[in-house]
């Protein structure tokens, strides 16, 4: 028994020492152990509002050049992540370069310096059990990566690598102009992207929208070189203004301690180098923008009718989150209801309405109505209906019962919401830290009402003016005057009539619109816990 024994001891101490060999050959932060410096790290956040499921451990903190980084500890966890979001979007593509943010997003796995091989990050996550993503918006850019947590030291410092020194080789440029090409060719026959780039394009003469969101080989590659205008300068020169530290923001999971985290990231994304404070000019871009009216017209597209407002973001208004009453009251399917008051009269028989972010403090809300008969014949009534409805909602203030059910319908799905993996909430933090208004402690519940603040709807109803939206409606059999190139949408642009904006200005709300019942069956009385659970099963 006694040799058994000295026997089983040896073994487990060899498996040990060649588990903790594999582990420092994988996951090694000691390139230049002296460069980290744990108090220079500032620490934001320790104590994140989370479900009760939720058993990660949380800390924020920010490195010495102003990269802000969430960690999540689970020792558990059979998957690491990681996920870098950038405050640049296609709104910041260069005015002649239609497309530019998601080149450089295209080119970033494209090798750096310390990686020079094409895909290098994709390939070492591919073959160590991960996944990897990325994707371009109007405001951000974002990259995510999963890979067993054996190999995550390396995986942060591939990634570290894309903000450091990245490649911008000109022959592959030119390569990955045809990889978006096909992207662009992929998304051509998507009627969501085609509505969407219509919105972008027929704004984008005001200077605060793009051109043209996904670029293709023409406008990256073809026209640059017609006029010797160089892609890879351009290219350099946008990663130079916007990749800066203080516009990265990174949340890392895996099942090491935060403390061990925390050197990983320091040792890698601390790497970056601070160029200092970044200008940002956050500011409503429909603020003095006219009342445009377009006209278009998509075979693929139903009859819709699609007001368009600026509102500030969910990050901003993140207490009360007045949208998602606004929402709820609004798609009620009662009877004097806005949506019954619509179909009622043969204008419209849905309403749907879809916030989708521009920027840190400002989210474009898209009201649609799907038109009836009368409708398209005279879609300014429904607009007008609209208005209406959006004055009682204004002149009646929020309802209490109403504003209650959405509230305690929140916290309970949140507080007994099931835990995240690791890429879900690598992705959630690293989106949400990009609001620099929003208190740390609810990255994880930004969306989630907390409490009645009169001033965000104050705020909001204040933005759902009538000066200041746009519309767009689709109407066939006419002929219009300008064309969307790249989807080939045709479309005319006006402006609303001055009679029609002072109408809308002094409209006189209904004398009823009914409010969603109060739900019975919301209950904030009665906790759940697992012992109550374990009990019933």
């Amino acid at each position: 028994m006694r040799l058994s024994s000295l026997l089983l001891l040896s073994l487990a101490l060899i498996i040990q020492y060649i588990k903790s060999n594999e582990l420092r050959d994988s996951n090694n932060a000691a390139d230049d152990p002296k460069s980290y410096d744990p108090s220079k790290i500032e620490l934001v956040e320790e104590n994140l509002e989370k479900s009760v499921l939720d058993d990660y451990q949380y800390r924020v903190i920010k490195l010495p050049n102003g990269v802000e980084v969430a960690l999540a500890s689970d020792p558990n966890a059979l998957i690491s992540s990681v996920t870098a979001a950038v405050r640049v979007g296609n709104k910041n593509d260069p005015k002649d370069f239609p497309g530019m943010a998601h080149l450089c997003e295209h080119l970033l796995f494209m090798g750096t310096k310390k990686y020079p091989k094409e895909n290098e990050h994709v390939a070492y996550a591919m073959e160590r059990g991960g996944n990897f993503n990325a994707f371009t918006a109007l405001g951000r850019t974002v990259y995510m990566s999963e890979i067993h947590p054996k190999y995550q030291y390396q995986q942060l410092d591939r990634l570290a690598q894309f903000f450091i020194e990245p490649l911008f080789r000109e022959e592959i440029i030119e390569l990955e102009t045809h990889s978006i090409n096909s992207e662009f060719e992929m998304y051509f026959t998507q009627t969501l992207k085609a509505r969407f780039q219509l919105f972008n394009h027929a704004l984008s003469h005001t200077g605060k929208f793009p051109v043209f969101t996904t670029g293709n080989r023409q406008t990256l590659f073809s026209e640059p070189r017609a006029r010797n205008a160089s892609t890879k300068q351009a290219l350099q020169d946008f990663f130079n203004k916007h990749y800066v530290s203080r516009n990265i923001k990174v949340a890392v999971c895996g099942n090491e301690s935060l403390d061990v985290l925390q050197e990983w990231v320091a040792t890698t994304f601390g790497r970056i180098p601070d160029r200092g404070p970044t200008d940002i000019q956050d500011t409503d871009p429909f603020a003095d923008m006219p009342s445009y009216h377009f006209t278009y017209y998509n075979p693929f597209v139903s009859n819709l009718l699609t007001l368009a407002f600026m509102v500030p973001s969910m990050g901003v208004h993140y207490k009360s989150t007045p949208m998602h009453y606004l929402d709820y009251v609004f798609s009620y399917l009662g009877s004097d209801a806005p949506l019954y008051r619509l179909a009622i009269r043969d204008l419209a028989s849905d309403i749907d309405i879809i916030v989708v972010p521009y920027s840190d403090n400002y989210d474009i809300v898209l009201v649609s109505f799907d038109l009836l008969d009368y409708g398209r014949a005279m879609p300014v009534e429904v607009i007008i209906e609209f208005f209406r409805c959006l004055q009682f909602f204004k002149e009646y203030g929020v309802n209490k019962d109403v504003f209650e059910d959405i509230m305690n319908a929140q916290r309970g799905q949140f507080k007994y919401s099931p835990k995240k993996s690791p890429p879900g909430v690598t992705e959630a933090l690293a989106l949400n830290l990009l609001h620099e208004n929003l208190p740390r402690k609810h990255l994880l519940n930004k969306q989630i009402i907390k409490e009645y603040d009169e001033d965000e709807f104050n705020e909001l109803f204040s933005a759902l003016q009538p000066d200041k939206f746009v519309s767009f409606i689709n109407l066939p059999g006419k002929t219009y005057n300008l064309t969307e190139p790249y989807y080939n949408v045709t479309y005319q642009r006006a402006l609303h009539k001055e009679t029609l904006i002072e109408l809308l200005k002094r409209v006189k709300a209904p004398t009823k619109v009914q409010f969603p019942p109060k739900n019975i069956y919301i209950t904030i009385n009665s906790p759940i816990t697992m012992e109550k659970l374990n009990s019933v099963s």
